[in-house]
Order: C-alpha cells, then sequence, then structure tokens
C-alpha cells in the first residue's frame, strides 16, 4: 500500500479512536490519548467506535506479535464496518440493546483478529474481510437472523 494512502487511514483511526467528549455514568470524560483509551474499563461510556478502536488496541497490547502486522486499512475497516453495517442496524432495529451489542463488538473483534493472527501474515482488510466470512457463523451480530 502506498505511504499516501496508509497515512490517510492511519490518521482516520487515531482521530476516531480519541476523540471528543463521552457521556458516562460518572459524568465528562475526555479522552485524549490512545493510552487513555486503553484504560477505561467501562465500554458503556464510550461511543461505538471507541469500542472498536479499544478492542484492537487492546489485542495489540496482549498480542506484540501482531504489531507491524496489522495494517491501518484493516483497522478502519473493522471501525466503519462494524459501526455502520451492524451496530447502527442492529440497535434501530432493537435486534440488540445497545449496551450488550457493544460488549459482542468488543468480542467478535478479538475473535476476528485472533484468527487472522494464526497465519504469519500481514493484515489487510481484505484479510479482515476473509476472516469475516470464516468466522460468519460463530459471530452473533454478523450470523443472527437478522441478515
Amino acid at each position: 500500500m502506498k505511504d499516501e494512502i496508509n497515512k490517510v487511514y492511519r490518521e482516520y483511526f487515531e482521530r476516531i479512536s480519541v476523540r471528543g467528549n463521552n457521556r458516562s455514568r460518572i459524568g465528562f470524560i475526555k479522552i485524549e490519548t490512545s493510552d487513555e483509551l486503553k484504560k477505561i474499563e467501562d465500554i458503556f461510556s464510550l461511543r461505538i467506535e471507541q469500542v472498536i478502536a479499544k478492542s484492537i488496541l487492546d489485542f495489540e497490547d496482549k498480542n506484540p506479535s501482531i504489531k507491524g502486522k496489522l495494517r491501518d486499512d484493516a483497522k478502519v475497516l473493522l471501525v466503519i464496518n462494524f459501526t455502520d453495517m451492524v451496530y447502527y442496524p442492529l440497535t434501530i432495529s432493537r435486534e440488540f440493546d445497545r449496551r450488550d451489542l457493544k460488549v459482542e463488538i468488543y468480542h467478535e473483534i478479538q475473535m476476528i483478529l485472533t484468527e487472522a493472527n494464526k497465519e504469519n501474515v500481514e493484515i489487510s482488510s481484505h484479510k479482515i474481510l476473509e476472516t469475516g466470512l470464516k468466522l460468519w457463523k460463530r459471530l452473533k451480530t454478523l450470523g443472527n437472523d437478522s441478515w
């Protein structure tokens, strides 16, 4: 991938993973860095984009072997797909409770990254799509009867 395009993906992921104020049960919290995002244990206080980013960042922390293999386009694909194609349709249609769905998506991102990381290859958005198809029936949000 060209450096210029990769830079766009990297900046997009960084922007969505740390931006803005979030309403939480304890008031407003401001997230300034991805390290602060990793420390937040109450994912219900985060926007869905941040839950997904947190799942990715947590996975990278727990699996140092993925460093340098997980491309920024793969991270952005996970954010956009799970936000716009999974979270919003399932919550608007009331197929899932928002809180339950945030937890489920967090774990499904971990499952996809675990499976994609089994091969010693670069993890691109293409690899994420392949892995999602492979795991489709095991993913509650994607494999449910809504689709």
